[in-house]
């Protein structure tokens, strides 16, 4: 991931009298490490980035967060974090970490200033550089490629799940690592709700049929809503 990032981090660290954060948000730490496994914290001082997880992601923080310190921690997470911190001074918790988490800073580092925080990461994922842009453009072309050939599908009798099944297919076949979100296909008296779901009903002729997707890409997503009518419609 660009240093500039990084360097943007600090400077709102200081900004804000801090000397350290602690980093809970999966997709803080991805955006600032490329780390995009789903168990990890990251620790950003004026001269330090650890990313600290379990020995199931060793080998993958290594390769994805090859510019970061990487910190393995057996048994507790908390006293991993807490010895890293050490006497580092005021210490930010994003506001994104539970309740729970924050408790248990709070008894691990009782000799450190916890300071919440809000949103300091994510003031600098608002503006996206040229690579974000170009994998949302990707995420979206994964998308309408993949809706390009579902159209011949949208025919009566096909149900709402076998077209969402199908659709998600299509995305990742046209290279999407996943759908952004769980595809919506509304039939018919479904349709009047934007978050329907999909159900078993079979489309029929003179069916609006809601549709709802989007793919994901690099950790990038894409929202795209399409509506189709089946047939002469009434």
């Amino acid at each position: 991931m660009s240093e500039s990032r990084l360097e943007a981090l600090r400077a709102s660290i200081e900004d804000n009298a801090l000397d350290a954060l602690i980093i809970t948000s999966r997709e803080n730490i991805r955006y600032l490490s490329g780390f995009s496994g789903d168990s990890g914290v990251a620790l950003v001082t004026s001269r330090r980035s650890v990313l600290v997880t379990d020995a199931r992601f060793r080998e993958q923080a290594r390769h994805e967060a090859a510019n970061w310190e990487i910190e393995i921690y057996t048994r507790d997470l908390m006293k991993a974090i807490a010895d890293l911190i050490g006497e580092a001074g005021t210490t930010g918790l994003e506001d994104s970490s539970t309740i729970s988490f924050q408790s248990r800073a709070a008894k691990a580092m009782a000799d450190t200033a916890l300071k919440p925080t809000e949103g300091l990461v994510e003031a600098l994922r608002i503006r996206k550089d040229e690579g974000e842009i170009a994998r949302i453009r990707t995420a979206v072309d994964c998308a309408e490629r993949a809706w390009s050939t579902l159209l011949p599908m949208l025919q009566p009798g096909v149900t709402e799940r076998q077209i969402a099944s199908s659709l998600d297919f299509r995305m990742m076949t046209a290279g999407a690592d996943g759908p952004a979100f769980d595809t919506v296909v509304a039939s018919g008296p479904n349709s009047s709700m934007p978050h329907a779901g999909i159900t078993d009903r079979p489309i029929s002729g003179g069916d609006l049929v809601v549709i709802d997707f989007g793919a994901r890409k690099d950790g990038y997503c894409c929202d795209i809503t399409r509506t189709v009518g089946i047939g002469e419609l009434e």
